[in-house]
């Protein structure tokens, strides 16, 4: 089994008992046609207050075959003075030109608050999803949230995959038999409705 990418060549050689030769030659090409997989390192969506340190925390990647990955990053954050809401996203190429998802985290910049507000903004609900990309199953962890929810999952189409109600805190939906591709998680509440994309890998 080849150990490295190229073209090899295979050559036949037959002799018969007259001593009369022909060869014959196999060219095999070795690719990769393989994407690397890379993942957010903490949660995918943040609240900053204006004005404070931030050091983004960045991502993981493998590659089924390269140790030296170029990283694309992008997105619209530069820094935490001004307000509102920002992206910082990563794409992973090996060096046969394969590129993996965009990741992306949101960031969003929120004025100085105090008292009430302050504490407002840390009980205000959401939920967190990971791993991300998954492979046989994503962990779903909600806060603030009612305790019996339902969920929808839908591909990029939109196109309905499953859904179902959900009791708790902290659940596990298998994806294991998922095509590999981008998916959407929709939760849906009393108190209103979430959703966050994630790759689910090969």
């Amino acid at each position: 089994t080849p150990d490295s990418l190229g073209n090899f060549t295979l050559i036949y050689k037959a002799r018969d008992q007259s001593g009369n030769t022909d060869s014959a030659i196999r060219i095999i090409q070795v690719i990769d046609t393989t994407a690397p997989l890379i993942q957010l390192v903490g949660a995918d969506s943040i609240r900053l207050r204006a004005d404070s340190l931030y050091s983004d925390a960045g991502y993981t990647v493998t590659d089924n075959f390269d140790t030296h990955l170029h990283i694309d990053t992008s997105g619209t954050y530069t820094n935490t003075r001004n307000t509102g809401v920002f992206t910082r996203s990563y794409q992973a190429i090996d060096q046969s030109g394969n590129k993996s998802i965009v990741v992306s985290r949101s960031i969003r910049i929120v004025g100085k608050f105090t008292g009430i507000e302050a504490q407002a903004l840390l009980n205000e609900p959401s939920f967190t999803l990971h791993p991300n990309p998954a492979q046989d199953a994503i962990h779903i962890s909600t806060k603030g949230l009612s305790d019996v929810w339902s969920y929808e999952l839908r591909d990029m189409g939109g196109r309905l995959i499953s859904s179902g109600s959900l009791r708790g805190s902290t659940n596990t939906i298998k994806v294991e038999s998922l095509p590999a591709g981008m998916y959407i998680f929709r939760i849906s509440t009393r108190e209103g409705v979430w959703q966050k994309q994630f790759a689910k890998a090969n």
